[in-house]
């Protein structure tokens, strides 16, 4: 039998349950699942429908955003190669979800400690307040890209701090040179 054929009956085959999440349909159902979580949160938003001075919507492009990922996600259900398994899935071990799930907590507290400016609920305020440097783009930039950095494999550990520092920095002047204001007191404004 050919691989062309053989790959045919493979995919004809009934999938194991335990192995359904490691399809193309699992992944695009778990997409799927979670685009529309974030398109429900996003609805429920008061600043998605606060109109800007140009006229757009200020939750127009995350909307936008959503609903690409969702509509993707769903076509990708119905393919041709939906029920197949790519190698990378079919190897996948539980601590590298774990080290994604790691990566999404560390993004999150990113965002906390770069712009705790946005948080005014008291619990939190009083934590952030605690901590030193909360509010400083460069600081914190160079923290999570040093140990984005690193978890993505660059070794040794000073080579992944030296180029999440100049990442950071990099960014802070792209943005100072357009206009954009970053969180920061450090540096000179």
């Amino acid at each position: 039998m050919t691989s062309s054929g053989g790959d045919a009956a493979q995919a004809r085959q009934p999938l194991k349950p335990d192995s359904f999440l490691r399809t193309n349909r699992g992944v695009a159902a778990t997409l799927a699942v979670l685009a529309a979580i974030l398109l429900a949160y996003l609805f429920g938003q008061d600043w998605v429908y606060a109109e800007q001075r140009d006229g757009f919507r200020l939750g127009f492009f995350p909307i936008l955003g959503a609903a690409a990922m969702l509509l993707c996600a769903l076509a990708m259900l119905f393919d041709r190669q939906s029920r197949q398994t790519t190698p990378e899935m079919a190897t996948i071990r539980p601590g590298s979800v774990l080290c994604a799930l790691a990566a999404l907590a560390l993004m999150g507290v990113f965002y906390v400690l770069a712009w705790d400016v946005h948080f005014a609920q008291p619990w939190l305020r009083a934590t952030l307040d605690a901590i030193p440097l909360t509010g400083e783009f460069v600081v914190w930039a160079t923290v999570f890209m040093t140990l984005g950095m690193y978890l993505l494999g660059v070794r040794p550990a000073y080579a992944a701090l030296a180029s999440g520092a100049i990442v950071s920095v990099v960014i802070f002047g792209l943005f100072r040179l357009i206009g954009i204001t970053l969180p920061t007191a450090l540096l000179p404004s």
